[in-house]
């Protein structure tokens, strides 16, 4: 049996890590292909379960500001074969593979200007969605919901917050704003973010709930499914890699609006893009706009392209 080493790193509060450890929580039911997963933070904790484990390929869920302690030009003395989360620039060119979650690899081997992929590492894979079974019933009052870590590149709560106070007289906004130590470590920009929305929200008819403290999978799960339509408004540049909000989101049979910014390329069509339809329209249109997505990315079928892609791949002796 195939052996394959996950790498991630080990803080929790951070999207990166949190698609590392649910696809592992995906692909470790696999019979045909032995994973193991380790939160490593340094060069010699990584020669540590390379040495335990002598995978035959090594899988990093790795990003610039989460790894840095990864060599760049992976002059590592190891039998095993390289691969690499896709999740946005920069990339590194010294990998054997590239995996990208969801959509089609570079056909021109270039990302944006300054990133460089070469189109043969690049390998598609279906998005890492849950087995999830919504067993909420609809709200009386509209109820609309959006989360994500609060960063640099806005996830548009405020833009949210406006939105609904314009479109409704009576309703109700979840708002789950989570910080992350590695780009808003003081809690400044959550917290700032959730008073502005306070104060853009200034129809009584309708509730604002804000939550900050991280949760489990399970709980962000039964959050959205609570919800009638989930949101997600995102700052656009070309370098961002695909949303993993709306794995979650897809996940929960509930009506999802975006925008149609780059990391929603992957979704994106009129019946959601809220730039295009009203909250109420696409509520109303229920899930029917999102099935094909769900359908295409189930767990089984990437357990299943992973299985294949990992069997099939020569091994160094």
């Amino acid at each position: 049996m195939r052996r394959v080493l996950i790498i991630n790193h080990s803080v929790a509060n951070c999207g990166i890590y949190q698609f590392g450890k649910r696809l592992y929580d995906i692909i470790k039911k696999s019979s045909r292909v032995d994973y193991t997963y380790a939160e490593v933070n340094s060069f010699d904790e990584y020669i540590t379960w390379q040495r335990l484990i002598d995978p035959d390929f090594t899988l990093f869920n790795w990003y610039h500001t989460t790894m840095g302690w990864l060599p760049p030009d992976l002059n590592i003395i190891s039998r095993s074969k390289h691969y690499f989360v896709f999740h946005e620039r920069p990339v590194r060119q010294y990998y054997d593979k590239y995996l990208f979650f969801g959509e089609n690899c570079p056909t021109n081997g270039v990302i944006d200007s300054v990133n460089q992929v070469v189109p043969e590492k690049c390998i598609g894979l279906p998005r890492p969605l849950f087995e999830y079974r919504n067993m909420h019933p609809k709200n009386k009052i509209p109820t609309i919901g959006s989360f994500g870590f609060v960063s640099s590149w806005n996830k548009g709560f405020d833009t949210i917050t406006t939105m609904v106070n314009r479109e409704f007289d009576n309703a109700v906004l979840n708002l789950h704003m989570s910080w992350s130590p590695f780009c808003d470590p003081k809690k400044e920009m959550v917290y700032q973010m959730a008073d502005k929305c306070r104060s853009l929200n200034t129809k009584p008819g309708i509730t604002l709930n804000i939550t900050h403290d991280l949760v489990n999978n399970t709980e962000m799960l039964d959050f959205l499914a609570k919800n009638d339509v989930n949101v997600f408004l995102y700052k656009d540049s070309p370098q961002y890699g695909l949303s993993s909000a709306t794995d979650y989101a897809l996940s929960v049979q509930r009506p999802i609006a975006i925008d149609g910014s780059i990391p929603f390329r992957h979704i994106i069509k009129d019946d959601i893009n809220i730039n295009k339809r009203s909250l109420r329209e696409i509520m109303s249109y229920g899930t029917a706009p999102l099935e094909e997505y769900c359908e295409k990315w189930s767990s089984d079928k990437l357990r299943s392209d992973l299985e294949e892609l990992f069997i099939n791949e020569q091994i160094a002796n």
